[in-house]
């Protein structure tokens, strides 16, 4: 693994040598360009949704802030997003400061395991260099194959995540 002040890069000496794949944190510029993949994470999230989120995490920082509290993620090659990751930085009642990671996705059809240890080295590099005690992940509850990615990384399930979506109230609608 090669890194830079900007870029972290592994590559995969394995069959078909020669597969660069570099981490970069999401630049505003790009976040357009990161909506497929969302897009199979999260079916039924718009374009407008996904660049609000992203707009917010990201905030006015540079591409190469890799210290900020809030960001996203990803890992590229030939110029395209094969997988990301959002975070942030919060305090933890068990480990003072956690780097709390969602939106895990990976799109690569060949080495889609390289791609994931790429994005989890950094995980564990960021919540070091944010002085986290611990980095805790919340996974789609349908994607089998990132938990067990993850545990074989060194994660333990720590108990459960529940949602309760609540009702949207429309636009006009007073509170």
């Amino acid at each position: 693994m090669v890194r830079g002040p900007e870029v972290a890069c592994l590559q995969d000496m394995g069959p078909g040598r020669g597969m660069d794949y570099h981490i970069r944190h999401l630049a505003l510029k790009q976040i357009a360009q990161a909506f497929p993949l969302i897009r199979e994470y999260a079916q039924g999230i718009s374009l407008d949704q996904w660049t609000q989120f992203a707009e917010s995490v990201i905030g006015n920082k540079g591409a190469g802030d890799r210290t900020s509290a809030s960001g996203i993620v990803a890992a590229e090659r030939l110029g395209y997003i094969r997988g990301l990751f959002s975070y942030a930085a919060l305090p933890d009642l068990r480990h003072e400061r956690v780097l709390l990671v969602q939106d895990f996705n990976v799109v690569e059809l060949v080495r889609r395991d390289t791609v994931s240890q790429l994005l989890l080295m950094e995980m564990s590099a960021l919540a070091r260099r944010l002085s986290c005690g611990a980095v805790h992940a919340l996974l789609q509850s349908e994607s089998e194959w990132a938990l067990l990615h993850f545990q074989r990384h060194g994660h333990q399930l720590q108990g459960t995540a529940l949602c309760r979506p609540l009702v949207q109230l429309p636009a006009s609608a007073s509170v």
